[in-house]
């Protein structure tokens, strides 16, 4: 599932004001907390964030939750969601 958000972001509001790279803060502010979070709905829930489309560089951030069955997290390996059965 692709995500594009747009939405009013505090995180965002704050980098600006700090004039701090937003593409930092969320790599260390949410990635562990947000995988750890989908991981209690369901162990082979995958979130990833591509940081070449994150606000303020882009109109949107653009965040992906994915889907790994058990044969391909053995393989270390992943498909989108809705892929295969």
């Amino acid at each position: 599932m692709l995500i594009s958000t747009h939405e009013p972001c505090p995180t965002l509001e704050a980098c600006k004001i700090l004039d701090i790279d937003t593409r930092k803060v969320c790599k260390q502010l949410s990635k562990e907390q947000t995988q750890a979070l989908l991981q209690m709905l369901h162990p082979g829930f995958r979130f990833s964030r591509n940081y070449d489309a994150i606000r303020p560089n882009k109109p949107y951030c653009e965040e992906m939750i994915y889907f790994t069955n058990d044969k391909l997290c053995k393989l270390n390996m992943s498909i989108p969601l809705g892929v295969g059965s």
